[in-house]
């Protein structure tokens, strides 16, 4: 919740704008047989080989469990089991789906660099934007100097813009360092150290922070932190600051 309007009589909180259709629809990467798991498919319109290196160019795809890639130029070693992509990409996995302009891919730990890439997560609406993509075996996502909002692309009324964020996808928590938060182009919040559940799981934590602006309150600006106390209980703390009537505490 970002925003408050006067309107008449009724107040309202608004977030992002309404939806369009830019997120990108997340088509979930195969999932192979057992005895299949660390096999590896490839399939391109040419390929060329020469020494445990094959070139693959036109429509390659490539596929392992959990995995799916698509570019246009790949370089294979066999050998070592990595992948030097040298064309725009696109990646769908469980957690994580990105385009990037190029990246290198170890095969066998799903590790890999990627550069300017556009991402998201397909168990939520958040999506954004990093210059450097950084995936690893511990189930972790590296972005730096990341954008990163829950509107849709190309609409992104709020957005966190960090230094440095990982996503710990077996955790489903989102971690921020040196994180603004910006509304409409403006910068609200600044936080050295900033930490959030990605999923729908109740954790305790700060939640996104508000915006709003009324006749009574005039500027308001409100911090929620959420306590999980136990699974049967919970609490919700809120600090306000309202221009035309000072601090408190809900």
């Amino acid at each position: 919740m970002l925003a408050e309007t006067d309107t008449g009589q009724n107040e309202r909180w608004l977030t992002c704008p309404p939806y369009s259709g830019g997120f990108y629809q997340h088509n979930p990467p195969p999932v192979f047989a057992d005895d299949q798991k660390q096999a590896t498919r490839i399939s391109a319109s040419q390929v060329e080989s020469t020494g445990g290196i094959s070139l693959f160019t036109g429509d390659v795809l490539i596929e392992r469990d959990g995995l799916r890639l698509q570019a246009e130029n790949i370089q294979y070693n066999k050998t070592q089991q990595t992948i030097d992509i040298t064309s725009k990409l696109h990646i769908d996995a469980e957690n994580l789906a990105f385009d990037a302009d190029k990246g290198w891919l170890d095969l066998e730990s799903e590790g890999g660099i990627f550069d300017n890439a556009h991402y998201q997560i397909p168990t939520s609406q958040f999506q954004g934007s990093t210059p450097r993509l950084t995936t690893s075996k511990d189930n972790e996502t590296v972005l730096v100097d990341s954008l990163f909002s829950s509107c849709p692309p190309g609409q992104e009324d709020w957005y966190l813009q960090t230094s440095l964020l990982r996503l710990n996808h077996a955790t489903d928590t989102g971690t921020a360092t040196h994180a603004v938060l910006w509304f409409k182009h403006v910068p609200l919040f600044y936080s050295p150290w900033l930490q959030f559940p990605l999923g729908e799981e109740r954790r305790s934590g700060f939640l996104m922070p508000g915006i709003a602006t009324s006749g009574s309150r005039g500027f308001e600006f409100s911090i929620p932190w959420y306590w999980n106390i136990a699974p049967n209980q919970d609490a919700l703390f809120t600090l306000r600051y309202m221009n035309l009537r000072g601090t408190m505490l809900n």
